[in-house]
């Protein structure tokens, strides 16, 4: 789990480099815990493919941070302490992908038309009754819940990341799609043990 949480807390500086303490959207929701780094401009070079990408996985990510705020209030010690590790890594991620779509002049929403996304396998999300079962759910019941509803979520962030490396033009945004392969199926596996701590 420790290392799971230092990975995570790695990630966060990954995409930056020597980053600059200003704001690089220029927007007041990115402005985020000063720890964590300032989100850097992409390159120029993309395809429709990367900004499908970004869009898509940025509508992923506020669905999953959804989740992850139930098990940081809700959760065991060793629930919260996993929530808050991924919390801190997806927003992150999400500033940073907003920070790049506003460099190519591209909305950072997702369209919700299906059609658009059937090349790039739809457009995962969680349903309502999950979300209702973990807001109604408590202690070892909710934890079970909260852990299987998430490595559910973050499998689905699995085949965005993949279908970016397959496809993608643009360097740093392959490079998050490799770094977020790794990182969900590493929650993915956390999830599953502790689902099952016996094995």
């Amino acid at each position: 789990m420790k290392r799971l949480i230092l990975a995570l807390s790695a990630l966060l500086v990954l995409t930056t480099g020597c980053s600059s303490g200003a704001d690089a959207s220029g927007s007041d929701d990115a402005a985020v815990d000063p720890k964590v780094p300032t989100p850097v401009a992409a390159s120029n070079t993309y395809n429709d493919d990367d900004v499908m990408f970004l869009q898509m996985t940025i509508t992923h990510s506020k669905q999953g941070l959804e989740i992850v705020k139930f098990g940081r209030e809700k959760g065991s010690a060793e629930v919260k302490e996993f929530a808050n590790a991924i919390d801190a890594t997806e927003k992150y991620e999400v500033e940073q992908m907003k920070v790049w779509l506003k460099g190519w002049n591209k909305d950072p929403n997702a369209s919700m038309d299906p059609n658009l996304h059937a090349d790039h396998g739809g457009l995962p999300g969680t349903t309502d009754d999950v979300m209702a079962d973990l807001k109604s759910s408590t202690g070892e019941d909710f934890d079970k819940k909260f852990l299987t509803a998430l490595s559910g979520h973050q499998g689905a962030a699995l085949e965005l990341a993949l279908n970016e490396e397959k496809k993608g033009a643009n360097p740093e945004s392959k490079d998050l799609a490799k770094r977020i392969k790794e990182s969900r199926s590493e929650e993915v596996s956390q999830c599953l043990k502790m689902l099952n701590p016996q094995q």
